[in-house]
Order: structure tokens, then C-alpha cells, then sequence
């Protein structure tokens, strides 16, 4: 995230956000599931992990399909 800051034209953004995107995205799973694991009871591990991938994963699928639902009536209402 620090070198955001740092890039001279919008252009190289890109080139970060396509180099670092892989290891970001095993460090936001790598904390979900450490934290999950601190967090659980003893025994629940597991499922407190899946739980918690789960609804990262589902949330974000929810939010799109939402937002595109959002968009689709909004559109129907206005050409009424």
C-alpha cells in the first residue's frame, strides 16, 4: 500500500495493483483464517474458519447481485 503513495503517473498503479494482487489476496485469506482460529472455541476451528472465508466470499457475491438488482429497477422505474 505504500507504494500507491509513491507512483509518479496513474499508469503505474496498474503495475502494482496486477503485481501485488496475488500476495494481497493470500494475506486478507491468511488473516481471516488466523484470526478465525484465535477467536474459535476449542474444537471449532475449522468451522469458525469456513464461516468466516464463507462470508467473505458470500457477502461480496451478495453485494453484486444486489447492486445489479438495484440498477436493473431503478432503470424499469425511470422508462415508466
Amino acid at each position: 500500500m505504500a507504494l500507491l503513495s509513491l507512483v509518479p503517473t496513474p499508469w503505474h498503479v496498474l503495475l502494482i495493483e496486477v503485481i501485488l494482487q496475488g500476495p494481497s489476496l493470500a494475506l486478507l485469506y491468511a488473516t481471516i483464517v488466523t484470526y478465525a482460529s484465535i477467536i474459535s472455541p476449542p474444537g471449532t476451528s475449522a468451522t469458525v474458519q469456513a464461516i468466516a472465508t464463507g462470508t467473505k466470499d458470500g457477502l461480496g457475491t451478495l453485494c453484486y447481485v444486489n447492486r445489479y438488482q438495484e440498477s436493473f429497477h431503478n432503470k424499469r422505474s425511470l422508462h415508466k
